[in-house]
């Protein structure tokens, strides 16, 4: 199906789906992310990986999958994630333990 759109056809669709990541509706960030998979537009991995912050458990699965089709530029975009998701759980354990002790 790809091979045979037009390059201006792709990167219309690379936008669209790119842009409907931001929807509050989460079958549209699941379905976007797929979509975007299936474009292996690697272009958008900083877009997708936002989505690992979803409380939705089906938004973070496609947009892991998704980024992780990308290669090398995905791991990269994985492990920086993955780093930050740490570090926001360490800060909210550390204003926690802060809490306990106040009180």
């Amino acid at each position: 199906m790809q091979a045979n759109w037009t390059h201006s056809q792709l990167l219309q669709a690379v936008v669209y789906f790119t842009e409907s990541l931001k929807s509050s509706n989460t079958q549209v960030q699941q379905f976007s992310c797929l979509a975007l998979k299936c474009l292996k537009a690697s272009e958008s991995v900083d877009y997708i990986a936002e989505l690992w912050r979803s409380a939705n458990e089906d938004v973070r699965g496609a947009a892991r999958e998704t980024v992780l089709s990308f290669g090398k530029k995905g791991h990269t975009a994985f492990q920086r994630m993955d780093q930050i998701d740490c570090e926001l759980q360490e800060e909210a354990y550390r204003n926690l333990e802060t809490e306990i002790t106040i009180l």
